[in-house]
């Protein structure tokens, strides 16, 4: 059995994409598998950091655009993974600063139906939910909804979809020196599925029972190995880069290689 221990760190003997989530680790002295033998692969551990942005400017939902007394005015959100306190913390702080009112605008969950209430709290405000780069979009306020809003006094509106703030359902961990795992119905090279347990920017530990196995490894000399994290639909994560200008967050992963009939036993 060989194990081995994979980070995103940048330590020597490793290359880190701009992203933060693939690692390729280079070994010297090679790894060398025995010619007659059948060897797999397992993840047995992984620590990662839960900060995948839910609203960046890659995403192209990071704009408020409102409007008080026919005056327009933008907010602009950092990349960063946002809860809905989080969003009405910008918002306010923003709106403070720019026309002076922090109560100005707010979202409120209805937790029953996954849609989001925005509160005006005076008249003749309004959001423009078709701007560009918009996040309305992702909080159930698609871009034909238009301007809502404008109201004589105080007043809100419902969403007409659920709000999508949670889009990554699971974090897939890839080894490129190994076949045989299945993502949906195509052939993939998956040795992990961790779904996040933890709140924002908090780390997920994953440390599975009964880890998953990708057998056929496709070599017998281990001069390299990319490892790779992305989400459900195959899309690399951002581990919080802000598009290549930060240090990714870290994350660590502990795999071993062993030979079919040897694993088969554990």
């Amino acid at each position: 059995m060989q194990s081995l221990y994979v980070s995103n760190s940048g330590v020597s003997n490793t290359s880190v994409s701009a992203l933060g989530s693939s690692v390729t680790v280079y070994f010297n002295p090679p790894i060398k598998l025995d010619t007659k033998k059948k060897y797999q692969i397992r993840c047995l551990s992984a620590a990662i950091v839960y900060c995948t942005p839910n609203i960046s400017a890659t995403k192209r939902n990071n704009i408020l655009s409102y409007s008080k007394g026919g005056a327009n005015y933008t907010i602009t959100f950092a990349d960063g993974l946002y809860a809905l306190q989080d969003i009405n913390t910008v918002i306010s702080l923003s709106t403070f600063s720019q026309v002076n009112d922090s109560n100005l605008i707010q979202f409120y969950p209805n937790e029953a139906t996954s849609s989001i209430y925005v509160y005006f709290d005076q008249a003749n405000i309004s959001i423009n939910c078709g701007a560009t780069n918009s996040i309305m979009q992702i909080l159930g306020y698609p871009a034909s909804t238009g301007v809502i809003g404008n109201f004589s006094g105080s007043g809100y509106c419902e969403g007409t979809q659920p709000a999508n703030l949670n889009s990554l359902q699971n974090i897939l961990i890839s080894s490129d020196i190994s076949t045989g795992s299945y993502l949906n119905s195509q052939n993939s090279s998956i040795i992990g599925s961790v779904i996040p347990n933890c709140v924002p920017n908090a780390t997920i530990i994953y440390a599975p029972y009964h880890p998953l196995r990708c057998p056929l490894i496709n070599i017998d000399k281990i001069e390299q190995m990319t490892i790779t994290l992305t989400d459900q639909n195959n899309t690399p994560l951002d581990t919080g880069t802000s598009n290549g200008t930060l240090a990714p967050q870290l994350f660590s992963i502990l795999m071993d290689i062993s030979p079919i009939e040897m694993a088969n036993l554990l």
